[in-house]
């Protein structure tokens, strides 16, 4: 998982632009007056949006949490540094759970996998921040607090002569090369069915979604993902959620407050209390973002739809059935799939190599309007 190559020309212009976080914000607000006579408004979401475009000033958005999922629908790891990579986050997604079939596992059929907690170790403890501390050797450990069990399993030293079994990820067929009898069994008892686990075979590339992301000129490298549910990186705001759970209290104060982890976002955005820069759902606007340097760019993918997920409690394991439910009252935004209840925007990244740290700035570079059904970026694919 070495850095990539140089930039695109493509990214290299755009670099040339964006050389300082103010040049940033000026190059957004202009987007922004570019695209306002054709951008409609008829809805509170719109309204907050636009609140936001007019208050984007340089570090008024940061990062202020992380989290890396080493085991898809297992529990996170918050950290305060994270290597970017060719899949996204170093670590996020790398493993899955599947059945005896090779059907992914995961939180929707078995909520209590999020008492599954992995821990990284590393040969070498300085290795944590190294890029390429997979190949560098350490273990990942799956522990169970209500059986007091646990197991390890070392990182491999090579793939070669592994044998790659094709996962099948919603849509798409993903390879991954099995851990062994050991994890298998005993995810198997803690489960309580036939079960396996598979580490993301590098051997193979598996693509992102051609209409929800840039022309291949705009990436350094071939963009790619892991065992993610599509794309690299899911990024959800503080206000965001906090207007989710002020809406629930309202519609029944029997409802949970919701914790961000349970709509298992990858990075976390926040603006100063008070500030007008973050308005709630602000971020379903965003088309283009820099996080932490002008070099950083992450490309908008769309919005994340939700299922039963988040009324899982990640601290039980317990579902709530009625959460969902009422979040699709009120989280139904995207033109394209006006059924479904969205939260959270989906990302790529247009280059690798670097690592994206909590309190990093985070500016928006453009904005647009997001529509599952036909995409942003190229919807004629």
């Amino acid at each position: 998982m070495a850095p990539t190559s140089n930039p695109s020309t493509t990214t290299l212009l755009a670099l040339t632009v964006l050389a300082t976080s103010a040049a940033i914000t000026a190059a957004a607000v202009l987007l922004f007056q570019r695209q306002a006579s054709s951008s409609s408004s008829s809805s509170t979401r719109e309204t907050a949006t636009t609140s936001y475009k007019s208050n984007n000033l340089p570090g008024d958005i940061r990062v202020v949490d992380l989290v890396v999922y080493p085991v898809k629908s297992c529990a996170g790891i918050r950290v305060k540094t994270a290597w970017v990579n060719e899949f996204g986050f170093a670590f996020d997604r790398l493993w899955i759970v599947v059945d005896r079939d090779g059907n992914m596992l995961t939180l929707r059929e078995f909520p209590k996998m999020a008492l599954i907690k992995p821990t990284l170790a590393f040969t070498d403890p300085s290795n944590e921040t190294d890029p390429d501390a997979y190949s560098r050797g350490g273990t990942l450990t799956l522990s169970h607090e209500p059986t007091s069990s646990s197991v390890t399993i070392p990182f491999r030293k090579s793939f070669e002569g592994a044998k790659s079994v094709p996962i099948q990820v919603f849509n798409c067929l993903v390879d991954g090369v099995d851990e062994g009898d050991e994890a298998g069994k005993w995810l198997s008892k803690v489960l309580g069915a036939p079960a396996r686990l598979l580490v993301k075979d590098p051997r193979t590339r598996r693509s992102l979604p051609a209409k929800h992301t840039p022309a291949p000129e705009a990436y350094s490298f071939n963009p790619q993902t892991s065992f993610t549910d599509g794309f690299p990186f899911l990024l959800t705001s503080t206000t965001s959620l906090d207007d989710v759970n002020a809406r629930l209290k309202e519609l029944s104060p029997s409802y949970p407050t919701l914790d961000v982890l349970n709509f298992r976002p990858n990075i976390v955005v926040a603006a100063p209390p008070g500030s007008r820069a973050l308005a709630p759902y602000a971020e379903e606007s965003f088309k283009t973002l820099a996080i932490g340097s002008a070099r950083n760019i992450f490309y908008v993918a769309s919005r994340c739809t939700r299922c039963q997920i988040p009324g899982i409690d990640v601290a039980s394991g317990t579902p709530n059935a009625e959460v969902p439910k009422a979040l699709h009252k009120f989280l139904r935004s995207d033109p394209g799939y006006g059924s479904q209840a969205c939260f959270g925007m989906n990302l790529s990244h247009a280059a690798a190599g670097y690592f994206v740290r909590v309190g990093d700035p985070v500016v928006v570079v453009a904005f647009g309007v997001h529509n599952l059904k036909v995409g942003m970026w190229r919807p004629e694919m």
